[in-house]
C-alpha cells in the first residue's frame, strides 16, 4: 500500500469510547491535521463524545454480533483507514473475530492469541524471558497443589504475589514478608495458581514505551518515575524522560522474540545492589503518562495510524523533559510556588495545554470525576451511619 499524501484526509475508528486511556490518545491524535475522528463506544454518552476533535461517537451494544457488524458498517459507510483498540479486551476481541472483521490492513495488532496472552500474562512472560536469557526477577509461578517453588525463593524475601493477568494500576498487588505470609497467601488464594511470585527488587521503578511491527521497535520513550500517588505500586504521575542504551536494548531483544505488533507499557526496575534493569510485566496498550511521550516529541497513536498506513518514517529522537500529572502538580507547586508563574513550563510540562485545547471534554470529564468522588464520599458517610 502506497502512503497517503499528508493532505489526505484520514479517517480513524477508535474502539473504547468508554475507555480511561482514550482521553489521551485523543489529545494526541489532536496534534495532527486531516484526521477524521469516529469513536465506537458501550456507553450512550461520555466526556470523549464532546471533544471538539470527535467527528461521529457511535453507540454500541458490546456483545460480539453488534460489536462486529457496527465495525464493519463503520468501515464501510465511513471509508475507514485505521481502526485502533485502547482497551486489552478489544484487542483480544479483535483478534478473535478477525476472520469476520473488515480490518485486513487497518490495524496494528498481534497475529494470534498466544502472542497476546505470553506478553500479558505475567507468568508466561516471566518463563519467555528466562528461556531467551533475559533475566527476571526471582519468580515462582504456583500451580496448584504444588509449593516446590517455595525452596527457590529463601534467600529473596521479601516477595510480591501479583495477579498474573490484571494488567497496570499496581491491581492486587501484595507484599510478603517471609515463608510463612506466603504459604498463608497461597492457602487462602487456590494456592496462588492465578498468580507470579516474585522476589521484591530494591531499586526504583522505570518504563520504556514502545510501539512495534512484527517485533521491530519502530519507535520508543525512556521514562524515570520521580512522583507516584501514595498507594503502593500504582504508575508514575511524574516522570523524567530519559535516554538509555542498556534499557532499550533489552527491550528490542524482548519485543523480537515476542514478534509483537502494536503499542506496549514495559514495565521496568533498576537495582540498587546489583546496578541490574529487569523486565517487571509488559501492558500490551497505552499507558497512563502517553502525553508525556507526546510532549517528549514521540505521537504514540499518530504513529500507530503511520504504520498502518505504511507510511515510512526513521526511528523518532525524543526530548529529555520531566511531566507532571495534574493530580500531582499541586504538590510540586506546594515546594515550589513560583512555578505557577512559569506559564511556558506549566504548557510544555503538564497536560494543561491539551486540556485547554479542548475544552467542551474536559468540563464534562472533570464533572463527571468530581460526581463520582461526591457519590463515593456519600456512601462512605451513608454505610458508617448505618
Amino acid at each position: 500500500m502506497r502512503p497517503k499524501p499528508p493532505e489526505t484526509l484520514t479517517t480513524v475508528l477508535l474502539l473504547d469510547g468508554e475507555n480511561y486511556h482514550l482521553m489521551a490518545v485523543l489529545q494526541c491524535l489532536s496534534k495532527v491535521k486531516n484526521l477524521r475522528l469516529i469513536i465506537i463506544s458501550d456507553k450512550p454518552t461520555s466526556s470523549m463524545r464532546y471533544s471538539r476533535f470527535v467527528w461521529k461517537y457511535i453507540h454500541c451494544a458490546m456483545d460480539a454480533k453488534n460489536w462486529v457488524n457496527k465495525i464493519n458498517d463503520c468501515i464501510g459507510r465511513y471509508q475507514v483507514d485505521v481502526v485502533m483498540p485502547i482497551a486489552e479486551n478489544t484487542l483480544e476481541m479483535l483478534i478473535q473475530y478477525k476472520n469476520r472483521l473488515q480490518v485486513d490492513g487497518k490495524v496494528l495488532v498481534p497475529e494470534t492469541l498466544k502472542e497476546l496472552d505470553e506478553i500479558r500474562d505475567k507468568r508466561l512472560l516471566a518463563l519467555h524471558m528466562s528461556d531467551i536469557g533475559i533475566a527476571p526477577p526471582t519468580f515462582w509461578a504456583p500451580t496448584k497443589n504444588r509449593s516446590d517453588g517455595l525452596k527457590s525463593l529463601s534467600k529473596h524475601y521479601p516477595v510480591l504475589a501479583k495477579p498474573a493477568i490484571i494488567s497496570g494500576g499496581g491491581m492486587g498487588i501484595v507484599k510478603l514478608k517471609n515463608e510463612e505470609e506466603l504459604r498463608d497467601f497461597l492457602s487462602n488464594h487456590d494456592s496462588g495458581k492465578d498468580y507470579l511470585i516474585q522476589e521484591f527488587i530494591e531499586g526504583h521503578d522505570l518504563g520504556c514505551n514502545v510501539i512495534c511491527r512484527d517485533g521491530e521497535v519502530m519507535a520508543y520513550t525512556i521514562q524515570v518515575g520521580n512522583m507516584f500517588l501514595k498507594k503502593a505500586y500504582t504508575p508514575q504521575v511524574g516522570l523524567d524522560m530519559v535516554h538509555n542504551e542498556e534499557v532499550i536494548k533489552i527491550v528490542k531483544n524482548l519485543m523480537k522474540s515476542l514478534r509483537w505488533n502494536g503499542v506496549a507499557n514495559v514495565d521496568m526496575r533498576y537495582d540498587n545492589l546489583t546496578g541490574q534493569y529487569y523486565v517487571l510485566e509488559v501492558n500490551p496498550r497505552y499507558w497512563l503518562t502517553l502525553l508525556a511521550s507526546c510532549m517528549a516529541g514521540v505521537n504514540f497513536p499518530w504513529l500507530y495510524c503511520r504504520i498502518v498506513l505504511d507510511d515510512k518514517f526513521q526511528l523518532p529522537d525524543f526530548k529529555e523533559i520531566d511531566y507532571w500529572n495534574l493530580k500531582r502538580l499541586p504538590y510540586r507547586l506546594k515546594k515550589d510556588p513560583m512555578l505557577l508563574f512559569r506559564w511556558k513550563y506549566l504548557w510544555n510540562n503538564t497536560p494543561l495545554g491539551y486540556l485547554i485545547n479542548d475544552p467542551t471534554m474536559t468540563v464534562y470529564h472533570y464533572s463527571w470525576t468530581l460526581k463520582n468522588i461526591i457519590a463515593s464520599m456519600s456512601n462512605k458517610i451513608f454505610n458508617r451511619q448505618a
